[in-house]
């Protein structure tokens, strides 16, 4: 008679760490191409704040507070793509390439619908919309000016960002690299030539870089698009694929899963816009600060995002093919990498900080606010890298999006707001602890989602039920 098998006691390495190469590669060739295309992004940003900043403190400020509006959109896009590709990714894995075409379709619809309804509140309530974020005259006139062209952007932005990320769940991975470089290329030349009038341009100043956001957009749109009906070889989408109906157990899966991410990122973008309010009413400097922070912040933290995408994407095919083990191991290294993402982010923030504050033509007080933001930042990078791929990342990706939706609103509307509106508005802390009061649900979410992952209870497959 043999002796009972006796299994083998796992070590904290062994439940944490994947030793398998073939993930960490993985991880690199779906992420890195997300890191660049970030940092490619976030360096048109600056070059429109140091450009927009060369016409003065008020057009920065009121350009920062245009695009805090835009980023409602921006951040509702996110959203729908994060919703949809949790469903796309696990179909893939489970290779149900229909069931991926029905949710890219629907995805189309809806964020056609979202930049029809922003393009219409924006051409007639430009004026209106500022007021909310500045009572400073000028910089409603300003701002109300650069929204007038942002109107037309909504659509080609807003669907060329959300197939991108689709497409990727489906392995096309360097077409948002590509995309952005052309953006890079197109926004900085466009703007310079319409920001100063330049090759006999005309001289539109704040406006220019409208326009050459608008010039940029639309051609990342047709590139896009091109790419998805013409050259798409992982899987062949049609214009026909856009008609006919829509299958049933699809739409209820997207309503379980998918929606609750558009509640969660567009609800959240409210609250971080009321906090762009309280900023606003802080003053010029305070409002030149956070712009330059969040691009700084942004730009410093592309590979972060790359993470957040590849843990997404590598979650929800796994999950599809079924392979839980995996997926819970996995899910764990991804925290770790997380963490180390996040301290070296941090790093990075504070060494090039007094670089970064030098680039702009500042006033004392603003380069003063800038460089106690940019301390806190530093600060909280670590939280800030945990709480994005945990949860627009690794639960997101194994269908854990009510969870999380709640966990936002809670957080966002019961603690930022609240401690924010009281350290900004009424007990007149500095810009070093405003900004911290503003980032409080970083460090709640991170503690969170770190005791949703080791409980295990996040893993939902869709294909389940459907």
């Amino acid at each position: 008679m043999s002796a009972p098998q006796v299994k083998e006691k796992q070590t904290w390495r062994d439940r944490w760490i994947e030793k398998d190469r073939a993930f960490y590669r993985q991880v690199f060739l779906v992420g890195l191409p997300v890191a660049f295309q970030q940092a490619i992004n976030i360096g048109v940003n600056l070059m429109d704040t140091v450009m927009v900043g060369a016409l003065g403190e008020n057009a920065l400020s009121a350009s920062s507070l245009a695009n805090q509006y835009y980023y409602l959109y921006y951040v509702l896009c996110l959203g729908i793509s994060g919703g949809a590709c949790v469903l796309s990714a696990q179909y893939w894995g489970a290779s149900n390439h229909k069931m991926v075409k029905q949710v890219w379709r629907l995805s189309m619809y809806i964020s056609g619908g979202a930049a029809l309804l922003f393009a219409l509140a924006t051409a007639l309530f430009s004026a209106q919309i500022m007021g909310i974020y500045t009572n400073n005259a000028e910089m409603i006139a300003l701002g109300n000016r650069y929204l007038q062209v942002t109107a037309w952007v909504f659509f080609f932005h807003g669907t060329s960002l959300i197939m991108v990320n689709l497409m990727r769940t489906a392995g096309v991975l360097y077409l948002g690299l590509a995309v952005s470089g052309l953006s890079f290329v197109s926004n900085i030349f466009f703007n310079y030539v319409f920001i100063f009038g330049k090759f006999g341009a005309p001289c539109l100043g704040i406006a220019g870089a409208a326009v050459g956001t608008l010039i940029s957009r639309i051609l990342e749109f047709a590139i896009t698009f091109g790419y998805l009906f013409l050259g798409c070889r992982q899987i062949r989408f049609t214009p026909r694929n856009l008609l006919g109906r829509l299958d049933a157990a699809m739409l209820c899966a997207f309503m379980n899963t998918g929606m609750p991410p558009i509640i969660s990122d567009g609800m959240f973008t409210v609250g971080d816009n009321i906090l762009s309010v309280i900023l606003g009413h802080m003053g010029v400097a305070v409002i030149s600060g956070q712009a330059i922070t969040l691009a700084t912040m942004r730009f410093c933290t592309a590979f972060i995002l790359g993470l957040c995408n590849a843990s997404s994407v590598m979650v929800g095919q796994a999950i599809g093919r079924g392979e839980r083990a995996a997926v819970e191991r996995q899910s764990r290294t991804f925290f770790l990498l997380s963490v180390a993402g996040g301290l070296l982010g941090g790093v990075i923030i504070a060494v090039v900080s007094p670089w970064i504050v030098g680039m702009y033509d500042l006033s004392p007080e603003s380069r003063d606010a800038t460089m106690q933001m940019l301390q806190a930042m530093s600060l909280l990078m670590v939280f800030q890298s945990v709480q994005s791929v945990m949860s627009k990342g690794v639960l997101r990706g194994g269908g854990d999006t009510r969870f999380l939706m709640f966990a936002d609103l809670i957080f966002m509307w019961g603690l930022n707001i609240p401690s924010g509106y009281l350290a900004g508005l009424r007990w007149g802390w500095s810009p070093f602890w405003v900004f911290v009061c503003l980032k409080l649900d970083t460090i709640c979410k991170s503690f969170l989602c770190l005791w949703r992952l080791v409980k295990g209870r996040w893993i939902k497959n869709v294909n389940e039920t459907t």
